[in-house]
């Protein structure tokens, strides 16, 4: 078996590395070589042959080299980096700034507590693109307002506005620029979500189910330095049996003192700002006439007004036949004047006898019977129509 034989020439004292072939690469005046010995494709053999005197050297530059790294693992881990770096943005854009709560941990009887400290940094020009007057999109939370209830009409933005807050929230912990000209942000250990009304096939849970579940493992888990994000919770059961579950959910949520926000349109969740006092009301603003409706995307105070027929509105948008939103108009009046039932005429009653007897005789028509089987069923039906009728 042939045997072939490389070497390497290393000289501290240049950077760039010989040729195996090269002239310069076998002289004699290096003391350090690399020698590889390859017996076949897949058995090679490194023996570093290194003289004493070197050895030292070697050592001292694999440590030059693995120092960079090192250091940049270690500025990574330190949070103080970070505070530094984002500090330095002020000389940036002195004129509009954003004020941001960074984390500095110092130690209080063996335990880590945050002190939050006020950081200059660059605010994100593209809100004013969108914006023509911005103002303030997210409210304060604080002891006295840990339970906020968000109501609003359909796409008057409820969602959207949470699903900012959470993202301002993740932003600002990551110390990357929030889209605000001030914004006061404490240390959060979680974000908890409850978002969308989907099943899940897989785990044989109905829409209701994963709702309930995922509500459970919040309650479950989050705590005082938890922000929680609702939508919509107890809409995939019974209206008045979802509001009372989304009522006591509201309850335990706000005597733990978790900071919440819970976009609804059951319109009696706003009565819990008369019973607690860390409950707070808030709505997404919109106007709405006979051939327009108008979102303003601002988060004004109180509760949503009463907008009429809001939903039926927000459909007539999507496109639905103008046949069904003035019925289904119609049947809102009807409902809103304590017409909780729609009553049947006459005429009604009498069309579905007609069908339901319409039915029958196609089902004999198709069942393949002789003539004296058909006569029978045919006289039973005319039997009970007549029971029908008398009735």
């Amino acid at each position: 078996m042939q045997r072939e034989t490389h070497q390497m020439e290393i000289c501290p004292q240049k950077s760039d590395v010989k040729s195996p072939n090269s002239a310069s690469g076998m002289k004699k005046t290096c003391k350090t070589a690399l020698e590889i010995n390859t017996e076949n494709a897949n058995d090679t053999v490194l023996i570093a042959a290194i003289s004493e005197n070197r050895s030292r050297e070697l050592g001292i530059a694999m440590i030059d080299l693995s120092s960079p790294h090192e250091l940049l693992l270690w500025n990574i881990i330190d949070s103080a980096h970070y505070v530094e770096s984002i500090s330095l943005l002020e000389a940036l854009q002195p004129k509009e700034i954003l004020v941001v709560e960074t984390l500095q941990k110092q130690r209080v009887n063996g335990e880590i507590a945050n002190r939050l400290a006020n950081t200059m940094c660059k605010i994100i020009p593209l809100a004013r693109k969108y914006f023509d007057n911005p103002s303030q999109c997210v409210k304060y939370f604080d002891s006295m307002s840990t339970f906020h209830v968000i109501s609003g009409s359909n796409c008057a933005g409820k969602t959207t506005y949470m699903k900012s807050v959470a993202i301002i929230t993740i932003l600002a912990h990551m110390g990357c620029y929030v889209p605000a000209v001030a914004a006061f942000l404490p240390l959060r250990d979680r974000i908890c979500t409850r978002f969308g009304t989907s099943d899940d096939m897989e785990e044989n849970a109905s829409t209701f189910k994963v709702e309930m579940t995922e509500t459970a493992f919040i309650l479950e888990k989050a705590t005082k330095a938890s922000l929680v994000l609702v939508d919509e919770l107890g809409r995939g059961t019974a209206s008045d049996e979802g509001c009372a579950l989304a009522w006591s959910i509201s309850e335990n949520l706000i005597a733990k003192g978790i900071y919440t926000c819970f976009a609804t349109h059951f319109r009696q969740l706003n009565e819990l700002a008369n019973v607690y006092i860390n409950c707070k009301c808030y709505h997404l603003a919109a106007s709405f006439s006979e051939t327009n409706v108008r979102y303003f995307h601002t988060l004004n105070d109180g509760a949503c007004p009463e907008y009429p027929k809001y939903g039926i509105q927000a459909a007539k948008m999507c496109g639905l036949p103008m046949q069904i939103i003035r019925d289904a108009e119609e049947i809102y009046d009807r409902l809103k004047s304590n017409q909780h039932s729609i009553k049947t005429s006459t005429s009604v009653s009498v069309g579905r006898v007609e069908s339901r007897l319409l039915h029958h005789l196609l089902a004999l028509i198709h069942a393949g019977l002789d003539k004296k089987a058909l006569r029978v069923q045919l006289q039973s039906l005319k039997e009970a129509n007549q029971e029908n009728s008398i009735e």
